[in-house]
């Protein structure tokens, strides 16, 4: 699966996201399965404006936006095992 991080120059949580992020799909089981897209939205604008990406860092998971703002790990651990067979 793909999951797509889009981050801007501008914000200021958009580091510590993409090392979490990183770190996270390093430590879970199923992270491997993962494959991990960052995109700088002012460079990606078309597809930002597509995907309805409103605020930074923001998470798009096999083309469907699922987070924007915040991470939230558990929820993106939980999409993950969901869209995996006999995860």
């Amino acid at each position: 699966m793909r999951l797509e991080l889009f981050t801007a120059p501008y914000c200021p949580h958009c580091s510590s996201a993409r090392e979490q992020l990183a770190a996270a799909l390093a430590a879970w089981p199923l992270g491997d399965t993962v494959e991990l897209v960052q995109r700088d939205v002012l460079q990606h604008l078309d597809r930002a404006v597509d995907l309805c990406i409103q605020r930074a860092p923001a998470l798009v998971l096999d083309g469907e936006l699922i987070q924007q703002g915040a991470l939230d790990l558990g929820a993106l651990h939980h999409r993950i095992r969901e869209r995996t067979p006999c995860g």
